[in-house]
């Protein structure tokens, strides 16, 4: 087991409000614009985004408007099947279907629609075995 914590962002179970910022670039949209109302699913965000970078070894997008990625992040919410064209041109590996439909639905934007750690352990990718003896060499 992995635990990944992010201090500034910590809270205690139960709370229903958080008055941190965040980590750019691993930040769920209600804790952008500070309307978070279930810290639990703002986490699972964020470790989609850290999901991303393991398997990927590249943030999603930037948050930064200045970045050639900022766009992305709309991309993901609005037209997915073009935010994995994208990403697909600089993966050596194809993305598969499976991790971006548990990506998909672990960064939804409505945190009230977001995969929870239980749709997380029943979605196809968690299921199956992750690489192939062909990627691990």
């Amino acid at each position: 087991m992995l635990k990944i914590t992010d201090f500034d962002c910590c809270y205690t179970e139960g709370d229903t409000s958080l008055s941190c910022k965040g980590t750019r670039n691993f930040r769920a949209p209600e804790l952008m614009n500070g309307t978070v109302s279930m810290p639990d699913l703002t986490d699972v965000y964020s470790a989609a985004i850290v999901l991303f970078v393991f398997k990927f070894g590249i943030l999603p997008y930037s948050e930064d408007p200045k970045s050639d990625t900022h766009d992305l992040m709309r991309l993901l919410q609005e037209n997915p099947p073009k935010f994995w064209e994208r990403h697909q041109e600089w993966s050596k590996y194809k993305i598969d279907e499976d991790f971006k439909e548990l990506f998909e639905m672990m960064t939804r934007a409505n945190c009230k629609e977001r995969a929870t750690i239980q749709d997380i352990k029943e979605s196809r990718w968690f299921k199956k075995s992750i690489y192939t003896k062909i990627e691990l060499t």
